[in-house]
């Protein structure tokens, strides 16, 4: 199995473990504090090969989400931990889930993303040992 592989379903068993702790205090609790927030592990059409998304949401309806916007870090790059605030307001319990599992899944896309890092160095590395059109001849020397 590789690498993107099991970052995947790790995310999809951590997706689901939230899920099933998420169902069973919804169901403890009046209609007041259900709470909205969900979580979700998914491949898009333009995703590269392996390569997914780990994405909170909250739930405005029936059939309607709001994907919760993952924030920048300090040097305006797309970050890899969701805020607090990107929940917006959410039940204590709501943010105890949201604590216990947020840590984890950043570790997760953090991981990709140095994946992905690593791949596109070597893609470099592979254009610039590659050969050029330049000398095409036989001989040893260079054509500079």
């Amino acid at each position: 199995m590789e690498i993107l592989d099991v970052l995947e379903e790790e995310a999809r068993v951590l997706t689901s473990a939230f899920t099933e702790a998420m169902l069973r205090e919804r169901r403890a609790r009046p209609a007041s504090e259900r709470g909205s927030i969900g979580l979700r592990v998914r491949r898009t059409a333009g995703s590269a090969p392996g390569r997914f998304q780990i994405e909170w949401y909250r739930v405005r309806g029936k059939r309607r989400t709001q994907y919760l916007k993952c924030g920048k870090d300090k040097d305006g790059r797309i970050s890899h931990r969701y805020r607090p605030s990107a929940f917006g307001r959410v039940t204590d319990w709501e943010k105890a889930l949201i604590a216990d599992y947020e840590p984890q899944l950043s570790r997760l896309r953090a991981v990709q993303s140095h994946i992905a890092q690593i791949e596109r160095r070597f893609a470099l590395i592979g254009q610039a040992l590659s050969p050029r059109d330049i000398g095409t001849d036989d001989t040893d020397e260079p054509s500079w």
